[in-house]
C-alpha cells in the first residue's frame, strides 16, 4: 500500500494525473506518460522506487537485516547517495552494528553535507563507540 501511494504522489508532480496500478497493469501504454520515457524506463523508474519503498517500510518495522539486504540491490549509482546511505546507517545502528552504522552516515555526510537527518544516530554512534573527538568535532559542525 506505501508503495502505491508514493508512485501516485510522484506521478502527481508533473501535473499528469493517471492511476499508476491501472498503468502498471495495463503495461504503462498511456498516452498521458507518452513524454516520460519509454516503457522500460518507466518499469525501471517504478522497479526502482517499490526497491526503496521496501527497505524504508523494513527499517520503520526494525528489520534491519531485511533493510540492508533489500538496499545491496539497488545498482552503485542509487546505493551511493545521502538517503540511502542514511536507511544504511540507521540500519546498522538499529543492529547494534555502531561501526558500520558510522561508515554509512559519514558517507552519508560527504554525499549530502547539508542532510541534518541522520546526525543524531552517528552522535550517538560515536557515544557508544567512546569515539569523544569526533563526537566534538561533530558538535562543532
Amino acid at each position: 500500500p506505501m508503495q502505491w501511494t508514493a508512485v501516485e504522489a510522484l506521478s502527481q508532480l508533473g501535473g499528469n494525473s493517471f492511476d499508476a496500478r491501472a498503468e502498471v497493469a495495463h503495461g504503462i501504454n498511456s498516452p498521458q506518460i507518452a513524454g516520460i520515457g519509454s516503457k522500460l524506463q518507466v518499469e525501471h523508474f517504478l522497479q526502482l522506487l517499490a526497491t526503496l519503498c521496501q527497505a524504508f517500510q523494513h527499517n520503520c518495522h526494525y528489520e534491519s537485516d531485511a533493510a540492508v539486504q533489500t538496499l545491496y540491490t539497488l545498482p552503485p549509482r542509487h546505493l551511493q547517495t545521502g538517503w540511502v546511505q542514511y536507511q544504511l546507517g540507521k540500519a546498522y545502528f538499529e543492529k547494534g552494528e555502531y561501526d558500520r552504522a558510522v561508515e554509512a552516515l559519514q558517507q552519508m555526510q560527504r554525499l549530502a553535507p547539508y542532510r541534518i537527518a541522520g546526525l543524531e544516530l552517528l552522535s550517538t554512534a560515536y557515544w557508544h563507540l567512546k569515539k569523544e573527538v569526533e563526537l566534538c568535532y561533530l558538535a562543532q559542525k
